[in-house]
């Protein structure tokens, strides 16, 4: 079977709805520049992994596809560099004490760069930043709404008192039932050490909010 990439789907899924990317781009909040990133699976030109991810989440929920499924393949195959292969050392080279000197002191200027480098993810605060929803406050027509963040420097988070899982590379997500009016919801950020951060994401629920600015209108309301 051929592989089927992002951009393809994307664009036959535009076509089932009879909606074009600029219709698009209003009724989702994503710029049209992204959105076309997107369809020619230009993932190099987009912002970083948690802002992809939040823009596949929103068009899941829009016309209706497995975000997650969706977002695991562009992980996988667009966003994952391979190392570079290191160049082969010739064992046969002698070294005069001078240059071995040199060689420590520079191996000694490493470590301590590295460390003063270091020294904010030991000792400094964590870095929330919230991909989805892109605004603050936000504005839905669903009574439940999934929040997806990056967290930096940080170790554990929660989302209203509640532990939420974080993968190795600082993501996470986490689906809240929201009540009429504006819904504060904390997250917080600690670290090993004991540093932490909390920011507030206001999110108002209005069942009756115009479909134009609402992220979850199914895109055959439109």
């Amino acid at each position: 079977m051929e592989t089927q990439y992002f951009g393809q789907f994307l664009e036959e899924r535009l076509k089932e709805k009879g909606v074009g990317l600029k219709k698009l781009s209003e009724i989702s909040g994503i710029s049209l520049k992204h959105l076309k990133a997107l369809s020619h699976d230009e993932f190099s030109t987009l912002p970083p992994a948690p802002y992809i991810r939040g823009y596949i989440n929103k068009l899941g929920e829009l016309i209706g596809f497995n975000s997650n499924e969706w977002w695991e393949k562009i992980r996988m195959t667009e966003l994952d560099a391979s190392p570079a292969d290191s160049p082969p050392t010739n064992k046969f080279v002698k070294r005069s004490p001078m240059k071995k000197a040199v060689a420590s002191a520079f191996v000694i200027l490493i470590v301590c760069a590295a460390f003063v480098f270091a020294s904010p993810r030991i000792f400094g605060k964590p870095t929330i930043t919230i991909s989805y929803p892109d605004q603050n406050p936000a504005v839905t027509a669903s009574d439940n709404i999934t929040l997806v963040g990056l967290v930096t420097n940080g170790s554990r988070v929660y989302v209203n008192g509640e532990s939420v899982e974080i993968t190795t590379d600082g993501l996470w997500e986490k689906t809240i039932s929201l009540g009429s009016g504006i819904n504060p919801v904390e997250i917080k950020a600690k670290k090993f050490l004991g540093g932490e951060t909390t920011i507030i994401q206001q999110i108002l629920y209005e069942p009756t909010a115009n479909t134009s600015l609402n992220p979850y209108t199914p895109m055959s309301g439109i």
